[in-house]
């Protein structure tokens, strides 16, 4: 069973990151800036983020450690925690970085966008045998009881499309417990990312390939940001959005997804 207790850990091997930091960013313009110290939130979200042995690893991850090593930024400190919290610390805590979130229309001025950071395709999973669920429109989908995540973006969009939470729709605190329960029968379908859907259902034991897709839903399978609280300092927003593009143009960013995706994704997560 995956960990969804808030725990602290030395983010991204602290002490390594100090020794690449030092070594990288060389290449950058010098900049005698006095930074804050950078707070990180996070959730369990694989391949994004998640952790092993107490240690935080992933797509996402990988991005964010990169880019702290070419910008030279600290981080303090690094929780993991279910994103309702994640998502309300970075909207209050100054200079608080978040990943990976979903850039979209009604979040745009609550965050200061530092970039794009991997890609994200959402569908509509039932179960394999129910082949009585047959979706042609997530109009559809309204007959029936679907799962959804506290403060995420997928049920924000569901509830904005006519859904009502207790009716056709029931919210959790994180997307395992929904996963579980659309196996044991107790909702009928689940927004997932594909990318993440088989990992999760290996890590709880739960076999992906009794799933399948019901329903594409394009209008919500965004690129993953990372983002700072809207009241972070200017310098260390500009820092590391500098420090992004530099990997992003240097292929670093489609080399990590690639790896994690298992092929090359260039082109398909836009330039910060």
């Amino acid at each position: 069973m995956m960990t969804r207790f808030l725990f602290f850990l030395f983010c991204f091997q602290l002490g390594l990151i100090s020794v690449l930091a030092q070594a990288q960013t060389q290449s950058l313009t010098p900049d005698t800036t006095q930074l804050p110290d950078l707070h990180i939130v996070t959730t369990e979200f694989p391949p994004y983020s998640y952790s092993v042995h107490l240690q935080l690893t992933g797509l996402a991850t990988e991005v964010v450690n990169a880019t702290l090593a070419k910008s030279g930024v600290q981080a303090k400190t690094c929780e993991i925690m279910p994103w309702a919290r994640a998502y309300k610390l970075a909207q209050t805590q100054a200079n608080t970085l978040i990943y990976s979130i979903a850039r979209t229309p009604d979040r745009e001025d609550r965050f200061i966008w530092i970039g794009a950071i991997a890609p994200y395709q959402i569908k509509l999973y039932k179960l394999r045998a129910r082949e009585d669920i047959q979706l042609r429109t997530l109009e559809d989908a309204k007959a029936y009881m679907v799962g959804g995540e506290l403060a995420d973006v997928k049920q924000a969009y569901l509830k904005k499309q006519g859904f009502i939470e207790g009716e056709n729709l029931r919210l959790v605190a994180d997307d395992e417990l929904n996963l579980r329960m659309l196996f044991a029968g107790r909702i009928d379908l689940l927004p997932f990312n594909e990318f993440s859907l088989p990992l999760v259902a290996d890590q709880l034991g739960l076999d992906a390939s009794a799933l399948e897709p019901a329903l594409d839903m394009p209008e919500i399978s965004y690129d993953l940001y990372m983002a700072l609280s809207k009241t972070s300092s200017n310098a260390l927003a500009t820092r590391l959005q500098k420090s992004l593009q530099t990997l992003e143009q240097a292929g670093t960013l489609n080399a990590i997804q690639g790896k994690y995706l298992g092929h090359s994704i260039a082109g398909v997560v836009d330039a910060p």
